[in-house]
């Protein structure tokens, strides 16, 4: 009949539809198990979706509601670091820009903490070398009335004036200035006072400054090879802190002699020229300064001033030790002197360890009262360890008052056994009049000494597990332990478990480490 042909043809026309959603092309999933259906069991299909469809918008209707209640309630949270004072907040902030970080990245963070960033003038305070010109005085700006640490560099005539009439609104908060400059001229542009200035640094081979008052004046570094003019500048009787480069010995002695009430000096490598020697005036005089108590001379031709001077409160020295220089010389300084050593630090680069038993045996007299005893040995073979270990061990009257022992920019050719066994000694005596070893303190530096590959990473973190592990039983003597390392390499087989373990009480073991693993440990 005419209703079942339409029924026939309607039929046609589903299948053809469901053959083609079978084979869909898109990749849709098939609607039904059999291409054959009726128009009954479409129908039905249909109604099942529209169901699927209505919990579908329930649930994501339900979903929207609980979405907007937790987006409520965690625009109420406050964030600890967030309800802190901002005074709090400002502290924080100044004590890590103390650490030279730069205060322009946490100006980066958030709207808030730019707010109290730019509210806290203790940040802008520091001016660095690096800084633009027109960023110098944005920055100064910020700095309220508080007194300025500014650090500029010269480059050239023009720039130099440029910064002075950026500065010149600031010269009377400027309590540390650093000048930075390799021009052959005089400096015309700056004050010729400045009222709270007290530190000053000058690292220039050539220029000068021109005459000027500054009453509060008690730190000067000076980079310069000619001191004949700064004797003239400086207002030296002021002066508690020098430190200078290797030049004429006669006008070291001629500008010390003024400064009569200076308490630490410093004399560094040659920076710009390297292999100048100091050269020894003819007409040179002895010194007197008695309140210097701390010096500090790198170069080995700088131990020759010792003969010149006279230092009755001297008690901290570093100098280096090396075959080249008389150390009668310094043996002289400290009896001629009638000082007590309290600190001595050693910088024993290369030097073998023949040498180093030499000097200690002709400055013995004079090293009783040394209570504290630095190395510095970045370059020192394992017998230089050895021998000075073993007769620092046995010689109980070799610097008897010794108490503290520290190796720094130590490489891993450090004999531990030896070294353990010195400590060990020097802990657990009984000997009368001497005393006992309180504290040690080991660096690791290794960087420098790695270059030949001759040892391998796990030798490196055997030698620090053995290390550790002598070290364990000093602990109970009362011995304060410190290991730290700066290698990137350290670690990489040492058990946590151990490192943990030797965490407790007064012994600290700690890496400074630049790999991405630092989690682990």
């Amino acid at each position: 009949t005419w209703t079942e042909e339409c029924e026939r043809e309607e039929n046609k026309v589903i299948v053809a539809w469901v053959q083609r959603a079978h084979h869909d092309p898109v990749g849709n999933h098939h609607l039904f198990s059999s291409p054959i259906v009726s128009g009954h069991q479409l129908r039905a299909r249909l109604a099942q979706i529209e169901l699927q469809i209505d919990a579908l918008g329930a649930q994501m209707a339900a979903l929207r509601t609980e979405r907007d209640a937790v987006t409520r309630d965690l625009q109420s949270v406050v964030y600890p670091v967030l309800s802190l004072p901002n005074e709090i907040m400002g502290e924080i902030f100044t004590q890590y820009v103390d650490t030279e970080r730069n205060p322009m990245l946490l100006t980066w963070v958030c709207r808030s903490w730019r707010e109290v960033a730019l509210s806290t003038s203790r940040l802008w305070t520091c001016s660095w070398v690096n800084l633009p010109v027109k960023m110098v005085a944005l920055w100064l700006s910020r700095s309220g009335s508080l007194p300025l640490d500014v650090d500029v560099e010269f480059k050239d005539p023009q720039s130099s004036e440029e910064l002075c009439k950026i500065l010149s609104g600031y010269w009377a908060r400027l309590e540390a200035f650093s000048v930075q400059t390799k021009m052959r001229e005089e400096l015309l542009h700056l004050p010729r006072a400045f009222s709270r200035l007290r530190k000053l640094q000058i690292y220039s081979p050539h220029v000068v400054l021109q005459s000027f008052d500054a009453p509060q004046l008690r730190e000067v570094v000076l980079h310069s090879h000619s001191l004949k003019e700064w004797r003239n500048i400086l207002p030296c009787v002021q002066l508690t802190k020098v430190e200078l480069l290797v030049c004429n010995i006669e006008e070291y002695l001629v500008l010390l002699s003024q400064t009569i009430n200076l308490e630490e000096l410093t004399i560094l490598d040659e920076l710009y020229h390297h292999n100048t020697p100091i050269r020894i005036g003819t007409t040179s005089v002895p010194v007197q300064l008695p309140r210097l108590h701390t010096v500090s001379l790198w170069p080995e031709e700088s131990c020759r001033l010792f003969q010149y001077m006279t230092l009755p409160a001297l008690a901290d020295v570093t100098i280096t030790v090396t075959m080249n220089w008389d150390w009668n010389m310094f043996a002289d300084l400290v009896s001629e002197s009638k000082c007590l050593l309290q600190k001595l630090s050693l910088s024993l680069d290369g030097v073998a360890g023949d040498t180093m038993l030499k000097f200690l045996d002709v400055v013995r007299e004079e090293l009783t009262s040394v209570r504290e005893l630095t190395l510095i040995c970045p370059s020192n073979q394992t017998n230089a360890f050895e021998r000075l270990f073993g007769t620092i061990a046995k010689d109980l009257t070799l610097m008897p008052a010794l108490e503290s022992f520290n190796i720094t920019e130590c490489q891993f050719h450090v004999p531990f056994p030896p070294l353990v066994r010195m400590l060990a000694a020097r802990t657990q005596h009984d000997k009368e009049g001497v005393a006992k070893l309180k504290s040690f303190q080991l660096t690791f530096d290794p960087e420098n000494g790695r270059e030949d590959g001759e040892m391998r990473d796990e030798d490196v973190d055997s030698k620090i597990l053995g290390a550790l592990e002598d070290l364990r039983g000093l602990l109970s003597q009362g011995l304060q332990v410190s290991i730290q390392s700066e290698c990137e390499r350290l670690g990489s087989n040492i058990d946590p478990r151990l490192i943990r373990a030797h965490s407790y009480g007064e012994f600290t073991y700690s890496l400074s480490r630049k790999i991405e693993d630092i989690g682990r440990l």
